[in-house]
């Protein structure tokens, strides 16, 4: 078994179960195995997690990153207020939130600043690099959003990590301007 994937399973499950199996064919060449049984977490979610191996993911989570997906996709669209992008591949829950995410007053105020407005864009200097859902760069002004959708939920360190990385690209490049950066929850 990968290691990344017992890493994985060890730090949701420590109190888990381990078992060694073996082939049943004995003149083959012996293989130990590690089972780890993963015990169910409250709501679902284990309750700090970073990058999960993508065969390790439960259904619901699948669910919840496919409709983060279209959200984003969505709100790549989105250059103005007034001029707000039809339905597209969202469903109709998923419109209405968007619709009121864009909506919400202090989601406006940020997201349609003046200035060059730039999405998805690729920002890196020598050390790092990373890709910002919007960016509006004025004459004195850098304001970068980064939306995130469902639970923030023990996300706190990689949230702030990304933001200092992100801000310290920007200052590299923009010395003279000052840079803000946003996370918006489209589900708050």
């Amino acid at each position: 078994m990968h290691q990344a994937v017992l890493n994985t399973f060890s730090q949701f499950a420590p109190e888990g179960v381990k078992e060694i199996c073996r082939l049943s064919d004995p003149s083959k060449d012996v293989e130990d195995v590690t089972i780890l049984n993963v015990p169910d977490k409250p709501g679902g979610e284990p309750d700090l997690y970073g990058e999960i191996d993508p065969t390790l993911i439960s259904a619901s989570i699948k669910t919840g990153i496919m409709r983060g997906e279209r959200l984003h996709r969505w709100l790549a669209k989105v250059a103005q207020k007034c001029d707000l992008p039809p339905a597209g591949e969202l469903n109709d829950e998923e419109y209405e939130a968007a619709l009121r995410f864009v909506e919400r007053k202090d989601v406006a105020g940020v997201m349609f600043r003046p200035g060059n407005l730039y999405i998805e864009q690729q920002i890196s200097d020598k050390n790092n690099f990373g890709i910002v859902d919007r960016m509006t760069v004025s004459d004195d002004l850098i304001t970068i959003i980064d939306y995130k959708s469902g639970s923030m939920k023990g996300l706190k360190q990689k949230y702030d990590e990304q933001l200092k990385r992100y801000t310290k690209i920007m200052e590299s490049l923009y010395p003279l301007r000052k840079i803000e950066y946003y996370i918006l929850s489209i589900d708050n």
